[in-house]
């Protein structure tokens, strides 16, 4: 799991999401919403 702040989201929103994937893991953003990779969840 991974923790990041809405504007470095913001900032590097393409390499949030690809570490994601890359990770199969979940990501935190601020306070209200969290990325996950589909192979973190069906696994």
């Amino acid at each position: 799991m991974r923790v990041v702040d809405f504007s470095e989201a913001r900032n590097n929103l393409k390499t949030v999401i690809n570490q994601v994937i890359e990770d199969a893991d979940y990501t935190v953003i601020g306070d209200d919403l969290v990325v996950i990779a589909c192979r973190y969840h069906y696994d």
